[in-house]
């Protein structure tokens, strides 16, 4: 609902504002976005040349359609539910002291993933080559809940260390430092 939304909003806001008096957590806010998140299907389309012939166009079509929103998005709602137990006990590992709590959401479901991938082809400016299911992103997400400033920092900079995240490897979408009313 709005009013709930809107008064979640401005908490998260004041609470931000106050957190930024910590010149830890103020340097975190500056951080500069970057990168994106790739999947690991970089030779499928290659790999598909060989076992489906897709020199005619309808057939192609038939093919990365059944490809894109039956087989990649279970696919990968399969491997994110396998590799969930590791991802959980890492993320417990790495924050395993106080001023942290973790939750860790469900692998994203294949009909997510499907509605992910459509966007991805209706979005014509994104012009996303076959196989689309390379768009999908955060198949398995984690939150880590800061006590205060100095934990994000804290939070930040395990994260960074532990998942090697930098310009070229992995993404930063960092909306710390904005006052838009961006979730």
């Amino acid at each position: 609902t709005l009013r709930k939304e809107e008064l979640l909003f401005a908490e998260m806001f004041e609470l931000r504002k106050q957190a930024k008096a910590n010149p830890e957590f103020a340097n975190v806010c500056k951080e500069r976005s970057f990168g994106k998140v790739e999947q690991p299907l970089d030779t499928a389309e290659n790999l598909l040349k060989d076992a489906y012939s897709r020199e005619d166009a309808e057939d192609r079509e038939v093919v990365e359609h059944a490809l894109d929103m039956v087989v990649f998005p279970n696919l990968f709602h399969l491997r994110a539910r396998a590799l969930k137990k590791d991802f959980e006990d890492r993320m417990n590992q790495l924050f395993d002291s106080p001023g942290f709590e973790i939750s860790i959401g469900p692998a994203k479901k294949p009909d997510r993933m499907v509605t992910k991938i459509q966007e991805a082809i209706d979005d014509k400016k994104k012009n996303a080559p076959f196989p689309r299911a390379l768009t999908l992103k955060d198949a398995l997400r984690g939150t880590v809940i800061c006590d205060d400033g100095n934990a994000v920092a804290e939070a930040y900079q395990r994260i960074k260390r532990e998942f090697k995240l930098e310009e070229g490897n992995g993404r930063l979408k960092n909306l710390l430092g904005t006052t838009d009313r961006t979730p």
